[in-house]
């Protein structure tokens, strides 16, 4: 769940409500949630949605799954993101 702490009584918002799949929050820019998620992408892949309605069906993949590896983990820096994948028993950043 996400709220809005920009917005005065902004309500809590179910990004996700199954319990199914991985969802992480990275961050939130320019009114878009960015998550790593394994929905639809066993391995990983990281998307963003409009903050004011981040259901599933308003999320748009920016990095995909990795053909190879499981994408583990993202991070902000600057206005590009971080994220490593694993694969063959290593890591592997990468800088989007």
């Amino acid at each position: 769940m996400v709220k809005d702490l920009g917005k005065e009584n902004a309500q809590w918002v179910t990004i996700e409500p199954s319990q199914d799949f991985n969802n992480a929050v990275i961050d939130v820019v320019d009114g878009n949630i960015l998550m790593r998620t394994t929905a639809d992408a066993p391995r990983g892949r990281i998307v963003k949605a409009p903050l004011s309605n981040p259901g599933g069906a308003n999320w748009v993949t920016i990095i995909p799954e990795p053909d190879n590896g499981v994408l583990t983990s993202a991070a902000r820096s600057g206005n590009g993101l971080i994220v490593n994948i694993e694969k063959d028993a290593a890591s592997h950043p990468a800088i989007y």
